[in-house]
């Protein structure tokens, strides 16, 4: 009940509540399944086309890691040799699968709140860079860090494989533009003509919607063909 606790206080309240114990994630999670079948139902609601199927084993996953995640940022006493393996644990299911990508988002779209409060508390928090790796390696629940961008990764990483996903999917391409948009995330913008095409046509003759995005976008609109 642990995990569908801290799941239902999320969709509930929209925010973290954990316990104190190390938490590792469950082999399998009746409560935490539902809870994640609602989150799905309500952010399926107001996906921007048809989002792909949920995959709950991945939802799962992504919600025991958010709320390590979480207790990390209390639990300051411990050791990174606890801490690291814990962040690192790899998704049970193909990273690069819409399916994935948009069930794992269901929780880690929080990523951003998570790691800005990790910032505030220690610049040099050796926990600082397990959460940039985490949002590089999902863009779409990534933007809004303050990380390197996905593309900038090699193109057989993870990150660039996520970003080809997400790019050729209708409904996670809608989102990952709509977030750049809401979170103001020029970095984004940086190395693929992909996502700077999207947002520019999202904005197209009403760069007053987002001028510091309209701006960054001018450079590569006014270059020579």
């Amino acid at each position: 009940m642990e995990l569908a606790s801290f799941l239902t206080i999320l969709l509930e309240r929209g925010v973290a509540r954990v316990g104190t114990g190390f938490f590792a994630t469950p082999a399998r999670d009746a409560d935490a399944e539902r809870i994640v079948e609602d989150m799905d139902f309500f952010a399926r609601a107001n996906c921007p086309g048809t989002a792909p199927p949920l995959d709950v084993k991945a939802a799962v996953w992504a919600a025991a890691l958010l709320y390590r995640a979480c207790q990390f940022l209390h639990a300051r006493e411990l050791d990174m040799d606890i801490i690291a393996p814990a962040m690192r644990e790899p998704c049970p299911c193909p990273p690069e699968l819409p399916a994935t990508i948009y069930s794992v988002d269901l929780t880690l779209r929080y990523l951003p709140d998570v790691l800005r409060i990790a910032a505030k508390l220690a610049e040099d928090d050796p926990f600082l860079p397990l959460l940039h790796a985490l949002a590089r390696d999902w863009p779409l629940s990534g933007v809004g860090c303050a990380t390197i961008t996905p593309a900038a990764a090699d193109a057989g990483a993870p990150a660039a494989r996520s970003l080809d996903a997400v790019l050729g999917n209708a409904a996670l391409a809608a989102l990952y533009r709509d977030r750049i948009i809401t979170w103001n995330d020029k970095a984004r913008l940086l190395d693929d003509a992909r996502v700077r095409s999207l947002v520019s046509a999202a904005l197209g003759g009403h760069p007053e919607l987002a001028p510091d995005l309209a701006r960054a976008l001018a450079p590569a609109a006014e270059a020579p063909a």
